[in-house]
């Protein structure tokens, strides 16, 4: 809600100030939390490649720190791998996109075998993602729309909302509207107001 509230610029202030009271001997929970806000604002800003510049300038420090046996850090650490390979992906112009996206694959598999409906649903969504970028379109929009209401079941109505809106720019037509007639109230009720933005924060 800040983010929406006061724009990127004051959040990444407001993290910077935060991570200077903090130690700067080893890597702690709380270099991790300010990393994954970066993350999360290099996406909102429309700033993939520096997202993905930093999560690999980033990994070396996060794995030496055994922050990893954690299972959310294991978890939310594969799902942002996976992302920031989809992301090298989507000009086409890549020359290694092939291998990208069976590394993205790899980790969409693994985030599916922990029994938690996020990183099910999430999963669910990188592989619909692979598949759109492979041009397998009709494997995608399945992908996709069988995530929403596992979504909605499990309590991730923001979620539901981003992946009826991704849906709809895939779909387009009277389908592709309605969609978006269906999506888009979540995100007013947050008061959100760059809804393609925050798409990009919280989608692969």
């Amino acid at each position: 809600e800040g983010l929406c509230r006061q724009g990127a610029t004051v959040a990444r202030e407001e993290a910077d100030d935060l991570i200077r009271q903090w130690s700067t001997d080893g890597y702690h929970l709380q270099h991790y939390w300010y990393f994954l806000s970066n993350m999360h604002l290099d996406l909102f800003t429309g700033e993939a490649d520096r997202a993905v510049h930093r999560f690999s300038q980033e990994w070396s420090r996060l794995k030496a720190s055994l922050l990893l046996l954690l299972p959310s850090i294991q978890a939310d650490s594969v799902a942002w791998r996976a992302r920031c390979n989809l992301i090298q992906t989507h000009d086409g112009k890549h020359p290694r996109a092939a291998g990208l996206l069976r590394r993205a694959a790899r980790d969409a598999k693994k985030l599916a075998r922990i029994r938690h409906p996020f990183t099910q649903s999430i999963a669910q969504v990188i592989h619909a993602e692979i598949a759109h970028v492979r041009r397998e379109d009709e494997r995608a929009v399945a992908l996709l729309r069988a995530a929403i209401p596992h979504m909605e079941e499990h309590h991730m109505a923001l979620y539901a909302a981003a992946a009826r809106l991704k849906l709809a720019s895939w779909l387009g037509g009277e389908e592709g509207d309605a969609l978006m007639r269906q999506g888009m109230p979540r995100f007013e009720e947050q008061h959100i107001q760059d809804p393609q933005a925050m798409l990009r924060l919280l989608l692969p």
